[in-house]
């Protein structure tokens, strides 16, 4: 009601992105939908954001920190009956919101003491690491330095 009968553009990330796995993962394998042929498929993050931007009538899937002022993004609910929830740094770290997937930092062995990794861990770690890892859209380890 309301919407210009427009095709749908849909758009994806490549496979193998871990984007793409973990929205087919939550959103097309518990319903056994599969990407369409037609799809646009795009490189990266700040591809699929420029892309959506763009273009009309378009729709895909980012990661939280790329959301932008043109790129809104869906409200979703965990199963028919439940609450719709927007995602947010809140939503996404008490876990209600129904899409999300963790990062983690791996090293090859333990790091040497003052090794380029431990000092990269280090910084990682504090308190201006996590500004910049939420600074960039993602959530900071909570049991480093909780929220007030």
């Amino acid at each position: 009601p309301g919407l210009p009968h427009k095709e749908i553009i849909v758009v994806v990330r490549e496979p193998g992105s871990g984007t793409r796995g973990t929205f087919e993962e939550y959103v097309m394998e518990p319903w056994k939908y599969e990407v369409t042929p037609k799809a646009s498929v795009v490189p990266s993050n700040p591809a699929m954001r420029n892309k959506i931007e763009t273009t009309p009538y378009s729709i895909g899937y980012v990661g939280y920190g790329f959301l932008s002022d043109k790129v809104y993004p869906l409200a979703l609910a965990e199963e028919e009956g439940k609450p719709y929830v927007t995602p947010s740094i809140k939503t996404l770290a008490s876990g209600e919101y129904p899409i999300s997937r963790y990062l983690y930092l791996v090293t090859n062995g333990q790091p040497e003491s003052g090794s380029l990794a431990d000092r990269f861990i280090d910084f990682i770690r504090s308190k201006r690491g996590q500004q910049i890892v939420e600074q960039y859209g993602y959530l900071k380890l909570p049991y480093l330095y909780p929220t007030s």
